[in-house]
């Protein structure tokens, strides 16, 4: 799809960077925060900052570290959702907080980030200065999240604005990262960081739908896992919009009463999940649009495809 038959030696050898970082990095930080990065997960994000280079025919070592760095932050966020959220376990790993404790993961979380940051130096200055101001939007993104939780009357531009922040930062920030390592021209990184934003909404909004109708196996996760923390996502903010807006809103006055399947039910009447659905398709056409703009090749026209081929593939994969 993206031109590059050898992609996945390419996502290997930034594999092996994240890793030499974490453990190498003379810190008793490292191990266990290598734990939770080899824990799983599809690497989308530097798989995007390597596919944006390609675009310019490069793959060098300032690719390797510039995608490294992106995948540091997202380590670095997981071991802070880990702590906020409690959580005892990721993809089948001990989290931090649950073996070392919250202090523990509280550093391993921000030494991640700082390590990101050396990466992001060696790379360029505007590469350095394009992951602060992603790590600096994650946090008001997520920020605003906090202050909405179990807020039922939750706007939909509330919402996407906490998306846009705690998501699709990163994802715009791993494209014109690969732009910035191939210096392909401002057009270019413009166009590429408008497909990353749209392609990390449309995830989003996957992740949200999977949240409530996934299955958990498949996942590596337990599903209603946002729901059960007052994280009111697009399909039911959408629901309470609707016809069953009355009853889903006494369900989840309840907190503890409600139960995931009553939920799905109600928000699937009320047609949260088909406006989930039909968000989906919205953001996976802009970004499809974003790489029209780029300069016409079978790469490039791969980009295209990516983002629907995407949702297409999660949602028919990982639910039940």
């Amino acid at each position: 799809m993206f031109g590059a038959p050898d992609l996945g030696d390419r996502l290997d050898a930034v594999e092996e960077r994240v890793r030499a970082v974490l453990i190498n990095g003379g810190s008793d930080l490292g191990s266990p925060s290598w734990r939770v990065a080899s824990a799983g997960g599809k690497r989308l994000r530097p798989l995007l900052t390597i596919i944006c280079a390609e675009l310019g025919g490069v793959f060098d070592d300032k690719v390797i570290d510039g995608a490294a760095s992106i995948e540091l932050v997202q380590v670095g966020s997981l071991i802070h959702d880990d702590l906020f959220d409690v959580a005892l376990s990721r993809r089948g790993a001990p989290t931090i907080n649950a073996v070392e404790g919250d202090g523990h993961a509280l550093l391993a979380g921000n030494w991640v980030l700082a390590a990101a940051s050396q990466l992001a130096i060696a790379v360029s200055a505007p590469a350095a200065s394009l992951l602060a101001d992603t790590v600096a939007r994650l946090c008001v993104g997520q920020l605003t999240e906090f202050e909405e939780l179990f807020n039922l009357d939750r706007s939909v531009a509330s919402h996407l604005s906490s998306v846009r922040g705690k998501t699709a930062a990163l994802f715009d920030a791993a494209c014109r990262m690969g732009a910035i390592c191939a210096d392909l021209d401002v057009e270019q990184q413009n166009a590429l960081t408008r497909f990353g934003a749209a392609f990390g909404m449309s995830f989003q909004a996957v992740d949200d739908l999977l949240d409530l109708v996934g299955d958990p196996v498949k996942l590596g996760k337990p599903v209603g896992v946002d729901l059960l923390a007052g994280v009111y996502t697009y399909p039911v903010i959408s629901a309470l919009h609707g016809s069953g807006g009355t009853l889903l809103r006494s369900v989840l006055e309840a907190r503890n009463g409600a139960n995931l399947e009553e939920v799905v039910r109600i928000v699937a009447r009320s047609g949260g999940l088909t406006a989930a659905h039909t968000l989906i398709d919205r953001f996976d056409d802009v970004a499809r649009h974003a790489a029209a703009e780029l300069p016409h090749s079978s790469k490039s026209t791969g980009m295209q495809r990516f983002p629907a081929e995407y949702s297409r593939w999660a949602l028919e994969t990982l639910t039940s």
